[in-house]
């Protein structure tokens, strides 16, 4: 029974209901039974108490049993005898104690007692729902890790009466915890208009604000627009023409033509001392003359018309629309998140 963990005791004290005359007071507490065998006409009856005592007894016990249990940590008292680390109540305070003492009253000497929490405040210092991280990978007793498990809405009520089924309920028997492994936790906006139109337990996707980067179009390689020039007419126009005169000198070193010729042939005529005779070919070889003129400048120039001006125009076709793309380099990981540390996330029950 020692080693053996207790169930908790119904909430009936003993003989409660009996009938009138049924319970009588002890009346020597601290005597206890020996009172009955020297006073047996106190309803001894031969040494054995009576009914009546018992019921006072045993219903004296369950009414402090029940006391305690209404209150969960005792009320101090003047005469105990409080050891290091008790816990006790007072005035709606909550002391512990650093040494061993009696009749010191709390709050009267700081060195006997500390305060740790006012009464209501430790009633509800981690009520149901409440939501504590935890610098250690272990879940501390009454907590339950955050990680979306299905829980029984009996074995786990007072947690069911603070969140219902805002973040799951596979069916009518059970509900689900908030899955929040590896999430960043925001506070509600609760009408403030920071994050409006959020409930509580909603889920809400990365998003990053609007901001500018920039950028250099791609290369697109070499292309042509379109393009003519002109310039204006200026009317009809005349430039002075100046010849400052030249001579040609003529080189004639002579030559001469070489003669060449054949003999003549004669013939008697008919009559009587009659002769015909004809002349033989001439000719000369062909000669160079050898004649030719120095060159010479023509000192010809044309004056200039005085300073005026043609007017240039330039015009571009146009290419019609198109786009450049911009590109822009990858930054950063696989995520967006500010600097951290991962806690242990857990929830009263």
């Amino acid at each position: 029974m020692a080693n053996s963990l207790l169930t908790r005791p119904d909430e009936e004290v003993f003989a409660s209901e009996a009938n009138t005359g049924e319970v009588r007071p002890f009346p020597d507490i601290p005597r206890g039974w020996g009172l009955t065998f020297n006073n047996p006409d106190q309803g001894g009856n031969g040494g054995f108490p009576p009914m009546e005592w018992f019921n006072a007894l045993l219903g004296r016990i369950d009414a402090a049993t029940q006391y305690f249990i209404q209150r969960g940590v005792a009320e101090w008292r003047a005469t105990t005898l409080y050891a290091v680390g008790s816990v006790v109540s007072l005035d709606a305070l909550i002391f512990r104690s650093t040494r061993a003492h009696s009749n010191v009253r709390p709050g009267s000497d700081l060195t006997t007692w500390v305060q740790l929490a006012d009464a209501m405040s430790a009633v509800q210092l981690a009520p149901p729902g409440l939501i504590g991280l935890f610098a250690t990978p272990n879940t501390p007793a009454g907590w339950l890790r955050m990680n979306g498990a299905t829980l029984s809405r009996l074995t786990y009520a007072n947690l069911y009466a603070a969140i219902g089924t805002t973040y799951g309920a596979p069916d009518s028997s059970t509900f689900s915890l908030p899955d929040v492994r590896g999430e960043f936790l925001r506070c509600l906006d609760d009408g403030r208009g920071v994050d409006p139109g959020r409930g509580i337990g909603s889920w809400q996707a990365a998003v990053m604000q609007s901001h500018m980067h920039g950028g250099t179009a791609l290369w697109v390689g070499d292309h042509a627009h379109g393009a003519s020039a002109w310039t204006d007419v200026q009317g009809w126009h005349a430039h002075a023409v100046q010849d400052g005169g030249h001579n040609h000198y003529v080189n004639d070193p002579g030559h001469a033509h070489q003669q060449h010729g054949t003999p003549g042939l004669g013939q008697g005529s008919g009559g009587a001392n009659s002769v015909m005779q004809f002349a033989g070919m001439q000719w000369t070889d062909p000669a160079g003359t050898g004649i030719w003129l120095n060159p010479s400048g023509s000192n010809i120039g044309i004056f200039g018309d005085g300073n005026h001006s043609h007017n240039v125009g330039v015009g571009v076709n146009p290419a019609g629309g198109h786009q450049h793309a911009i590109q822009t380099d990858w930054q950063g990981g696989t995520e967006t998140r500010p600097r951290n540390l991962a806690f242990l996330a857990c929830i009263k029950y």
